[in-house]
């Protein structure tokens, strides 16, 4: 009698091979091809429809195509030129996943890969309706973006 039949809940070798090569399958076959993942926002301030934070406490803002997520707020901010910055809701349209990586032109959901332009546009589906847009406001001198979430 084999051990799995002495201890149903062990699994033979065949299935623990089978089922490992599998995972071997499922992990090679998977993409990044929506470039780094977000970092958590640091230092930042909420007050009520205004969110603030600072390039100082955010290293990877002062980066080209730089980006941090604001779970709090569910906003990505990304850097898109020398002083420039957009918000965008990180809450992809398609099925609510966390959209939260960023190859410099386009972000994109790891769910089911819709990708987005950094003006939130659906650049490619299955989400058909752009990512929610949020003003912003740059102040060189202190290094603050200022987000209106109204």
């Amino acid at each position: 009698m084999s051990n799995s039949e002495n201890h149903p809940s062990l699994m033979n070798r065949r299935d623990f091979a089978r089922l490992a090569g599998l995972a071997c399958v499922a992990a090679a076959c998977s993409s990044d091809e929506g470039g780094p993942t977000a970092p958590t926002a640091g230092g930042v301030t909420i007050n009520g429809n205004t969110m603030t934070l600072t390039v100082g406490q955010n290293p990877s803002l002062s980066q080209s195509n730089g980006m941090v997520l604001v779970s709090q707020r569910s906003v990505l901010v990304v850097r898109v030129a020398a002083n420039q910055y957009q918000a965008l809701s990180s809450v992809c349209t398609h099925q609510a996943c966390t959209v939260s990586t960023f190859d410099g032109s386009r972000l994109t959901c790891p769910c089911h890969g819709s990708q987005f332009s950094t003006s939130g546009a659906v650049t490619k589906g299955p989400a058909a309706t752009a990512l929610r847009a949020f003003p912003t406001t740059f102040d060189s001198a202190s290094g603050t973006i200022t987000v209106n979430l109204a």
